[in-house]
């Protein structure tokens, strides 16, 4: 059979559980992920800085996220 592709979100704040959550595109999982970091990408914007906000999330220990896809289905 022909699988489906999700893309899940894996969130969390430094020192707290992850959360996941699981979205039909890889373009929702990143919405969800900016909306879950909102006010840390607005820091970041601010700051300008060069690093990718992924390393930057995780060098001021802020939280971590990851996201990627899954066939399902199959």
């Amino acid at each position: 059979g022909v699988g489906m592709v999700v893309w899940t979100l894996k969130a969390r704040f430094s020192g707290e559980e992850d959360q996941v959550s699981v979205y039909s595109s890889e373009k929702g999982a990143a919405t969800a992920m900016f909306e879950f970091f909102s006010d840390a990408y607005a820091e970041y914007n601010n700051q300008q800085v060069e690093d990718k906000f992924e390393d930057w999330l995780f060098q001021n220990d802020i939280g971590y996220f990851d996201i990627s896809s899954h066939v399902v289905g199959e």
